[in-house]
């Protein structure tokens, strides 16, 4: 690590030292940070953004638009220059971020920058509103505050990079080389350090800064000569105890996180990054420790959301799964009977489309508080979907009594709520299954309580079902057409139809995007909505998405050896991301029809791109690698974050047809695909819009600068006759304006 040769001169970390410690610190700590910023300022969004050497995090607490995003951005760029932080109380009245005649836009903005002594500034903290508000005077300073512990953590990652970096050096006797700290100096950077830093020799501390004796409750003399075991409180004492004595396993580490114990007996979690080392002529340890309590309380923390629903903090589905099999368990072993009750609102769109999805949002809460109030302390009440529950009835005595429930449950969603100054009403469809009458396991009896509350909703809604053999039959008839997709693939029942990618310069079809229909023997044509979600609920993705890879190569060599040049677009699912085959799977369908890889794009969502899971950039690199291209599917709906454009090989994005469809009209969606497509272009990434329908909307496109374009108004899904015959016609025009000129 290179430094300053100033006396007292701190080494700064590189770009890619600050980029990890940025990582280290990012999901928990942003969402700690930006739940206590909106409550509180008591704002309906919260943002924080973090830009350190060409990665960018965007965390927002709350609903942000497509369109939102992009002048929040403005916003954080605005807060940087000022250096202190600026809030605006309707930011329509200033002319630079007015919205722009969208009403739904922001007004209210308050934000901070993010100041670290070691990286400068390098992101924003923010609480936005849907409306104007004063500020209460004491914003910004909440903000600061939480603004200075996010930094305070990066700080402390950057300087345990930095000091545990040079620790080694010098306790390896390398003490002076050009540009480096000299030990003196290096002792000010040390005794000065945010990092507890100590050397250990024959089991006693030979050296300990001022920061390690305030994070265990001493004063640095005290620690002086002290015995090292006594500090030691984790479960594999043992082990820890090597690690201390410098005794590392072949493949282990030299980083470790126990539990210390201060000198008030409090326990705190720390974590310790530390090597082995000479120091005069005998064994030693050199280290630097971190008290990352709070981080592992946030870690705790986050375990614990992934089981609760964000908005009504009730169980999710998993959670409820887990307490389902548990009470299955418990009626099998004692004879007893259980309900299982799904539970969907009536009208609940109407709410959002009227009012908005902030006020939505608050009446599910309003409604989840009421049902918790309604029902047993024994019931487990969780929230599956938008506007969905469940409700596990445990220790029911008669299964009749279940009737006199759902009545009660009618009645609880029934009555008017109060939210913003209004008097909302929404009604509800129940459905009911019992344990043992009507499943004997958990699967069985969530089918069949979907299925009798899709009868209650069939019949007008505002009413319960119990379930009856003739529901179980319906439920049943879904379990077919699962086990019919098994059996159509074996039979070639499922067909490809193919829409053509299409030029915005030249005209020219270049491509083409394979879509999988099912030409069910009894049903008729069935389209991806009516079995795909199913076939990724039940796994059959995996088999059918190699069936669509394998088929679709094949047909685009074919048409590539009649000597037309195109590519051809494939969906893969999150489901087929995940799979450790899944680039097994792609090379061996390029093999088996003998076509270049070049010639294939696979298409993902923006939710499997942010999903960042391990397995998913390694698949995703390693086709980009292979020359397969990866484009980006229904662009600018899915998280708000643009890091992973910088973090994956993308080479293209597809805008989504809802910027499409109003682009004429909608100077925010057109705002929002000139956004679009500068920022693609800057990456060097082509740009493709869907749905496009009117004559209008091409020229837009192509005004914009958009590369390609599909949609009706090019051409409809065809089979493989119909885009055959559509190659030839457009073969034959381009044939005869040849010969014209």
């Amino acid at each position: 690590m290179s430094g300053s040769s100033d006396s007292g001169a701190t080494a700064r970390p590189g770009p890619a030292a600050r980029a990890g410690a940025v990582t280290a610190a990012a999901e928990a700590l942003f969402d700690e940070v930006t739940r206590q910023a909106a409550e509180a300022c008591g704002a309906r969004i919260a943002a924080l953004s973090v830009v350190e050497s060409g990665h960018q995090w965007f965390k927002s607490r709350g609903p942000l638009g497509a369109s939102e995003t992009t002048r929040l951005l403005r916003l954080c760029a605005e807060t940087i220059r000022t250096r202190d932080g600026v809030v605006f109380a309707d930011l329509d009245a200033d002319e630079r971020f007015a919205s722009k005649g969208d009403a739904k836009g922001l007004r209210f903005f308050a934000g901070v920058p993010i100041w670290t002594s070691r990286a400068g500034a390098i992101g924003t903290l923010s609480v936005l509103d849907g409306a104007p508000r004063e500020s209460t005077g004491d914003t910004l300073e909440r903000l600061r505050e939480l603004a200075r512990e996010a930094a305070r953590q990066f700080d402390i990652r950057l300087g345990g990079q930095e000091v545990l970096a040079q620790g080694e050096r010098i306790a390896h006797g390398d003490r002076s080389p050009a540009g480096m700290l000299t030990e003196a100096e290096y002792r000010r950077l040390v005794e000065q350090s945010a990092v507890g830093t100590y050397v250990i020799q024959n089991e006693r501390f030979r050296y300990a800064n001022p920061r390690l004796a305030e994070i265990l409750g001493y004063d640095a003399t005290d620690l002086h000569g002290a015995e090292v075991a006594p500090l030691v409180f984790a479960d594999d004492r043992a082990g820890v105890l090597a690690r201390l004595r410098g005794q590392f396993l072949a493949d282990e580490q030299p980083a470790h996180t126990f539990r210390a114990v201060r000198r008030d007996g409090r326990v705190v979690h720390v974590e310790v990054h530390e090597t082995p080392a000479q120091l005069d002529g005998r064994g030693a340890l050199f280290g630097t420790l971190l008290d990352v309590t709070e981080r592992v309380r946030a870690e705790a923390q986050a375990a614990e959301r992934a089981l609760v629903d964000p908005l009504t903090r009730l169980p999710n589905r998993i959670r409820f799964l887990e307490r389902l099999e548990t009470e299955l368990a418990q009626s099998r072993r004692y004879n007893r009977k259980l309900a299982v009750v799904h539970l969907d609102l009536d009208g609940f769109k109407f709410v959002n489309d009227t009012w908005g999805h902030a006020t939505g949002d608050r009446l599910l809460q309003s409604l989840a508080l009421r049902l918790t109030r309604g029902v047993r302390e024994v019931d487990t009440i969780a929230r599956i979907g938008s506007d969905e529950f469940l409700i596990l009835v445990p220790d029911l005595k008669q299964s009749g009594d279940m009737s006199t429930f759902a009545q009660k449950l009618l009645g609880l969603m029934g009555r008017p709520v109060e939210v913003d100054d209004r008097s909302l009403q929404v009604t509800a469809s129940v459905g009911v299954a019992t344990f043992p009458e009507d499943g004997q396991d958990a699967e069985e009896l969530l089918r069949n309580a979907d299925a009798a509350m899709y009868r209650a909703k069939d019949n007008g809604g505002n009413t319960f079902e119990l379930c009856t053999p003739e529901l179980t039959a319906l439920a049943v008839e879904r379990l077919e057409l699962q086990n019919g997709m098994r059996v159509a693939l074996d039979k070639d029942e499922f067909v490809l139809h193919y829409q053509p990618l299409v030029s915005l310069g030249s005209g020219r079809i270049v491509g083409l995007e394979a879509l999988i229909r099912w030409q069910h023997p009894q049903r008729g044509f069935l389209s991806p909505a009516t079995f795909i979600p199913l076939a990724e609920e039940t796994g059959l993705i995996l088999p059918l998405g190699t069936w669509v890879l394998k088929v679709a190569t094949a047909q685009l060599k074919k048409w590539i050896d009649m000597g037309l040049m195109l590519r051809m677009s494939v969906n893969f699912s999150a489901r087929q991301f995940r799979e450790r085959g899944l680039v097994s799977i792609v090379d061996d369908a390029l093999t088996r029809s003998s076509l270049e890889p070049k010639h294939l794009e696979v298409e993902i969502t923006e939710s499997i791109a942010m999903e960042g899971a391990e397995i998913v950039v390694a698949n995703l690199n390693t086709l980009r690698q292979m020359g397969v291209g990866i484009a980006i599917d229904d662009f600018g709906t899915g998280y708000s974050s643009m890091s992973y454009l910088k973090s994956f090989p993308v080479t293209s994005l597809k805008i989504d047809k809802s910027f499409v469809t109003d682009l004429p009209t909608n100077p925010a969606d057109a705002g929002i695909v000139r956004a679009i497509v500068e920022m693609a272009h800057g990456s060097r990434l082509s740009v493709i819009a869907e749905g496009v329908e009117t004559r209008d909307q091409f020229q837009l496109l192509q005004k914009y600068g958009c590369d390609e374009m599909q949609g009706y108004w090019v051409s409809r899904p065809l089979p493989v006759e119909g885009i055959e015959q559509k190659l030839q016609e457009e073969q034959a025009f381009w044939s005869q304006g040849a010969a014209g000129a």
